[in-house]
C-alpha cells in the first residue's frame, strides 16, 4: 500500500479543523486526529479493504465527524457460535491508543457501533519488509461488541466518563478478520462508511 504520511496528515488536518476546540480533542494530546486516521486506515488494510476504497472512506467524514461509525461491514460468524450467525451487517468504530491499551473505551452514553476495535499506535517505526503501509503504524489489538462495552464499568481517566471493557477479556482479531465478508453497501450506495 502506498498511502503516504502526507495524505494521512492532510486528512487529519481537515478533521482537526472541523472540530477545533472540542474538549475531547484538547485532552487527548498532540496528533490525536493523525493517530485516529492512521488507526482507521490500518484497520481497513488489515481487513483487506482495497487502498482506493480506504482513501475514499477515511477521507469521507462529514464536518460533524463519523458519528461513532467508521465502517459498515458484513461478517459470517457461523464458525464462532458465541458471536452469532452468518451474514451479519455490523458497524465498526476504530479506537487507536498511543500505548498498549488496557481498556476499550467509549464516551458515556455514546456507544453507537456494533463492534469496537482497538489499535495500538507505533510512531516513526522503521518499515518492516512485510509492512508496506506506513512508517508510523497502528496494529490491531483486540475487539469487543457495543453491547459488552455499554454494560461495562463507567470509568474516568481525566477526560470524562467512559464505558469500558478490559482488553484482556476482549476477542482476538483473527476471529473478526476470518469472519469478514466485505464492506456493506449503505443507503447512499457507497462502500460502507
Amino acid at each position: 500500500m502506498t498511502l503516504s504520511e502526507s495524505w494521512l496528515r492532510n486528512v487529519a488536518r481537515k478533521r482537526a479543523e472541523s472540530h477545533a476546540g472540542a474538549k475531547s480533542q484538547t485532552l487527548m494530546g498532540e496528533d490525536t486526529d493523525y493517530i485516529g486516521v492512521l488507526g482507521e486506515a490500518s484497520f481497513a488494510e488489515y481487513m483487506g479493504v482495497p487502498e482506493d476504497v480506504i482513501m475514499e472512506l477515511v477521507d469521507g467524514d462529514t464536518p460533524e465527524g463519523d458519528r461513532g461509525i467508521d465502517y459498515t461491514m458484513m461478517f459470517d460468524f457461523s464458525a464462532y457460535p458465541p458471536h452469532g450467525e452468518a451474514d451479519k451487517i455490523l458497524t465498526i468504530d476504530v479506537k487507536t491508543a498511543r500505548k498498549y491499551p488496557k481498556w476499550i473505551l467509549e464516551k458515556r452514553g455514546k456507544v453507537q457501533a456494533d463492534i469496537y476495535v482497538v489499535m495500538q499506535y507505533f510512531p516513526d517505526t522503521k518499515r518492516d519488509p512485510k509492512d508496506t503501509f506506513f512508517e508510523a503504524r497502528a496494529t490491531p489489538v483486540k475487539w469487543t461488541t457495543g453491547q459488552i462495552l455499554e454494560r461495562g464499568e463507567i470509568v474516568d481517566f481525566g477526560w470524562g466518563e467512559n464505558h469500558s471493557a478490559p482488553v484482556r477479556d476482549a476477542f482476538r482479531m483473527e476471529i473478526l478478520r476470518s469472519s469478514y465478508m466485505g464492506l456493506a453497501p449503505t443507503k447512499e450506495g457507497d462502500h460502507g462508511a
